[in-house]
């Protein structure tokens, strides 16, 4: 039988996440499944538990809150992964030459889907499974070029326009010439005042169980 460890924010949805706990060990319960379930109790937490979860045999993790709690648990499900094949050894490194772009920037939007924030299709062409990272960079205009670019970026438009630049890649770099490079990761917070950002992504990695839509 599967062992399941569901890692609950309490505070997620302003404190609905420790309120649903009751039904949620009930449901469990009734279909029988061998399950732990824990509280996070300070920031990061949450991505221990999922380490740890993995390095004491269970088979899934369950994440119980909003897009930071689930975040969390896959930078430690990540973590737990790297740690185990560092352990079994080393791999041959490479050096790849990849295009440049330097340009003063107002944005740089890195996706692995088509939407941020809701409302903004930021790489209306971008897929999860395709194996590559859709790149969008907005150089430096006007604040009243910016607004005529957001309805741009609601319809997924964008691309028609002379200050954006479109791409894909596996690997990207974000180096900061001048100042500091905010960063943010679907809403938590990478960095303030960072110099160099290194994306790659790494195709399937970990294994997602989900409701299908045609289920709902």
């Amino acid at each position: 039988m599967s062992k399941y460890k569901v890692i609950v924010n309490p505070t997620s949805g302003r404190g609905y996440g420790d309120e649903a706990i009751p039904q949620i060990e009930r449901l469990l319960s009734e279909y029988n499944l061998d399950f732990d379930l824990v509280r996070t109790e300070r920031p990061w937490h949450t991505a221990e538990l999922a380490q740890e979860a993995t390095t004491a045999g269970y088979d899934v993790v369950v994440a119980v809150g909003g897009d930071g709690t689930a975040n969390k648990v896959l930078n430690g499900l990540m973590q737990a992964k790297r740690v185990g094949e560092s352990a079994r050894g080393t791999c041959n490194g490479y050096r790849v030459r990849r295009p440049t772009i330097t340009q003063p920037s107002l944005m740089i939007s890195i996706m692995n889907g088509q939407r941020m924030g809701g409302g903004f299709f930021m790489a209306p062409d971008g897929k999860p499974d395709d194996g590559m990272l859709d790149l969008c960079i907005a150089r430096e205009v006007s604040r009243a070029r910016i607004f005529g670019l957001v309805l741009h970026f609601m319809r997924g438009t964008q691309a028609t326009q002379e200050p954006i630049k479109m791409g894909q890649a596996r690997e990207i770099v974000v180096t900061a010439i001048k100042g500091a490079l905010p960063a943010h990761a679907d809403g938590e917070t990478l960095c303030t005042d960072g110099q160099r950002l290194e994306m790659e992504l790494l195709p399937g990695q970990i294994e997602i169980i989900y409701q299908p839509p045609e289920a709902i």
